[in-house]
């Protein structure tokens, strides 16, 4: 086996913040897929599934079945694929790094990279066995430059124990036009369906996960910057699956209408990520604390500089009365910010849900045909 090996022209470029950006780089290094990347995130039927934290941690958006769901994503447009993964902790875990980094370096050898799990989905892009490590494509490279991984520390990532890997071997053509009419049948299956993977008390899919989305944002307690990073994640899914349906609305004008609801649905997306940034950057409320803190300073001066117990007495009532106005405002703030976002919530439901019910309408042969199991899982 070669010593040194890193394959040319293979760049993980973040944009759907997700599996289908990994997925895109290595089908279009491998010349298996010709597409966007929004075009792919709609055939795998990747960009329709919505799935969120109750409390919105910032793992929802990678909480669902890697083995199945990337096997399907690759079944649906004709990709021959094999992946394994496990734990970090299981006694095997060894056995099973030495057999994956094999797996790896044999793939690598063959010109195809392949998708892996460190923190996020990435693609192994080459290996250096004279410095034990591989080469990785994760999104962060500059100027051509691939991050290292020693090979000891593949699987154990520092915030999840799981590891996996997917080759993705061979590809068959298929009718894309009957690769469209399914990404629709998948669509209304991840609207109307909970992932049986997940308990139900902690996490929400599809139209469920909107309501829980409004739920947590009236009357929860989250942290923004998870909350962001959901957010951004699923509102790339949002524009992808609105550039993927304007195209089908260009084959099939009965799609116009389904597309229009998900430019709609994007756009709302994209006002709550810029709200979310806006108030982790403080422009929402976010002052308040340091205003009250600053005229507090201000009232012990003035009270030092009379030198009376009248003015003491004047300046705490009057700095109590400061504080109290600045929680009242921060408050009405907060109570605004909240009913921004749980309005737009709301309208990107309805928006969705729009769509699904003229998709349905597309396809109601097929919809009528598949009675109680939509997706044929």
């Amino acid at each position: 086996m070669t010593p040194t090996r890193q394959l040319a022209h293979l760049q993980l470029i973040r944009q759907s913040h997700s599996y289908i950006d990994a997925m895109h780089a290595v089908l279009v290094h491998q010349g298996f897929f010709a597409l966007s990347k929004s075009m792919l995130a709609g055939m795998t039927s990747m960009g329709f599934r919505f799935t969120v934290h109750r409390r919105l941690a910032a793992p929802s958006t990678t909480a669902y079945n890697w083995l199945a769901e990337h096997f399907l994503a690759a079944d649906f447009i004709g990709m021959t694929s094999s992946q394994h993964a496990g734990f970090n902790f299981d006694h095997a875990f060894p056995l099973y790094q030495k057999h994956t980094l094999r797996a790896i370096k044999e793939s690598i050898n063959r010109g195809a990279g392949v998708i892996f799990w460190k923190d996020a989905f990435v693609i192994a892009a080459g290996y250096d066995d004279d410095a034990q490590v591989l080469l990785v494509a994760d999104g962060s490279e500059e100027d051509g430059e691939l991050s290292r991984l020693p090979y000891a520390d593949f699987g154990r990532s520092g915030h999840s124990p799981y590891w996996y890997y997917q080759l993705i071997e061979n590809h068959i053509a298929l009718d894309t036009l009957e690769v469209y009419r399914e990404s629709l049948m998948q669509a209304i299956h991840y609207w109307e369906s909970h992932d049986a993977l997940l308990p139900a008390n902690e996490y929400a899919c599809g139209e469920q996960a909107y309501l829980a989305l409004i739920e947590l944002l009236e009357y929860g307690e989250y942290d923004t910057a998870e909350a962001m990073a959901v957010i951004r994640t699923y509102a790339a899914a949002k524009q992808d699956i609105a550039a993927y349906t304007d195209a089908l609305g260009l084959i099939w004008p009965g799609c116009q209408p389904i597309a229009v609801c998900y430019g709609k649905v994007s756009e709302i997306f994209k006002q709550l990520s810029e709200a979310l940034a806006s108030k982790i950057d403080g422009v929402d409320g976010g002052g308040g604390g340091d205003d009250t803190g600053s005229g507090s300073g201000g009232s012990s001066d003035d009270a030092l500089a009379n030198g009376g117990g009248g003015g003491n007495v004047s300046n705490t009532g009057r700095e109590a009365g400061d504080d109290a106005g600045a929680e009242a405002s921060a408050g009405a703030c907060a109570s605004f910010y909240a009913n921004r976002l749980v309005s737009l919530l709301r309208e990107a439901r309805d928006h969705e849900q729009e769509a699904i019910t003229l998709i349905k309408q597309f396809m109601r042969e097929t919809v009528h045909n598949r009675f109680h199991d939509i997706a044929l899982r």
